[in-house]
């Protein structure tokens, strides 16, 4: 039996995490011996791990409670302020990777299932007759440098990229060295798990007269939850009378919340928090609106399609992987009132939306299936 390794931060809510737990089931009836290491626990999505998968924690993950932890935490805060613009996990692996037990048991194959963390993980403190590493994000977007990515990608048999341009971008860019080898493995999703949690309640009154926006994902700059509050102070400007929900947790809650009350949208925008379960909020919505500033892949634009929404995106670099403009989705300028006039054209061209979300009905995520025979050709070497 194949001894496997999958390194990921956490379970919690996110595109690389709801892929993961997709893929998971395929690769357990391959009958691999599935070990899952996190560096925190309690995630939304740890609930679909299969069974028979061995889920641990990182040992002596370097900023624990310990007074050596507490030491190296001190360190990164002040390397966070003097070093802004570079990316936390890089920080963190600079100041604190070595401090970081490296494992003694060998595996088959280990796989960093993200960025950052994971990937210098596995890279340097993981033994094992193959390693393969995925990038679910622009990698200059959040920071990371090439020059120092470069050494760690170049210790994998394989890196794996979440889309044909982010494979392409990240080549070009420099992140890993000239001629390694590289391919894209589009993030897994199970249709009928979608629809299935789609329809397991229901989030608000949709008979309430008023017209329903959802937008799903961590509040977060990459998410451009800020750019979706000003687009709604001018759908309300514009005499629109909607509920703009915003699913999910994150850092610029606050900051969000805050916005939300300068502009008056009390009464038009609500945080619904984190859920364990945000289909719902996507099934039942009239509108579904990613206003990303970046993505890996787009993972919540391809579960929106799955739940028959044809969404309004900003153009963030890799959107064309999914939306066709004026096709299965609208791509608008990454500003508030592009989001604004996008949500605006659905509601003033009389038959687009309903002929826009009649060809997503027409389309066929096979990605569950397409997907997972790429990850596990890769896995056995045979790719």
């Amino acid at each position: 039996m194949k001894t496997l390794l999958i390194v990921i931060d956490s379970l919690a809510c996110g595109g690389a995490e709801r892929s993961l737990v997709s893929l998971l089931p395929y690769l357990t009836e391959r009958g691999y011996d599935i070990t899952l290491m996190l560096t925190a626990r309690g995630g939304l999505f740890e609930r679909f791990v299969p069974k028979g998968v061995k889920i641990v924690m990182m040992p002596g993950y370097p900023i624990d409670g310990s007074f050596s932890g507490r030491l190296r935490r001190l360190a990164y805060s002040a390397a966070i302020r003097l070093k802004p613009g570079i990316n936390k996990a890089q920080l963190l692996w600079r100041i604190a990777g070595s401090h970081t037990p490296a494992l003694d048991r060998e595996y088959d194959v280990a796989i960093a299932y993200q960025q950052g963390f994971p990937t210098f993980y596995v890279a340097g403190h993981v033994k094992a007759a193959r390693k393969l590493c995925w990038i679910n994000v622009d990698l200059p977007s959040i920071g990371m440098t090439p020059s120092y990515c470069r050494k760690f990608y170049g210790r994998y048999d394989a890196v794996v990229a979440v889309s044909e341009k982010l494979r392409e971008d990240t080549l070009n860019q420099g992140y890993v060295p000239a001629g390694s080898e590289m391919h894209t493995v589009y993030d897994i999703l199970d249709p009928e798990l979608i629809r299935r949690m789609g329809a397991e309640y229901v989030p608000f009154d949709s008979k309430d007269g008023r017209l329903h926006i959802a937008t799903v994902g961590r509040l977060v700059y990459q998410k451009g939850f800020d750019i979706a509050v000003k687009a709604a102070s001018a759908l309300r400007d514009a005499g629109v009378d909607f509920t703009w929900h915003f699913v999910g947790g994150g850092v610029d809650a606050d900051m969000l919340a805050g916005m939300i009350a300068e502009h008056g949208l009390d009464n038009y925008v609500r945080l619904e928090g984190v859920k364990s379960n945000p289909y719902p909020y996507m099934a039942k919505c009239d509108i579904y609106v990613q206003p990303s500033r970046f993505e890996g892949f787009g993972l919540t634009v391809a579960e929106a399609r799955i739940l028959g929404k044809a969404p309004v995106c900003t153009d963030f670099s890799v959107v064309t992987n999914q939306i066709h403009d004026g096709q299965n989705g609208l791509i608008v300028p990454m500003t508030p009132q592009g989001v604004a006039d996008g949500v605006m054209r659905y509601l003033r061209e009389t038959g687009l939306k309903d002929r826009l979300e009649a060809n997503v009905a027409m389309e066929r995520n096979e990605s569950s299936i397409t997907e997972s025979r790429k990850v596990i050709a890769l896995i056995d070497g045979s790719e």
